[in-house]
């Protein structure tokens, strides 16, 4: 997902983490990113899942 992005094929708002700034944490809205996964799921991009891990997403308390 992260080639996507930099490459600008995947347009999400997100937020780049960790020492070197290799990790990406997704921060767009919950309908935008139900949107999101809707498309990605459907799409034909090769290679869309780099990486076997598994993650959990859960709900942020944080207010904008």
């Amino acid at each position: 997902m992260g080639k996507l992005i930099e490459a600008n094929t995947l347009k999400i708002k997100h937020e780049k983490t960790g020492i070197e700034e290799d990790e990406l944490i997704l921060t767009a809205s919950s309908s935008e990113l139900y949107r999101f996964l809707e498309k990605f799921m459907s799409s034909t991009i090769e290679d869309k899942w780099e990486k076997d891990e598994i993650y959990t997403l859960r709900r942020s308390n944080a207010k904008s």
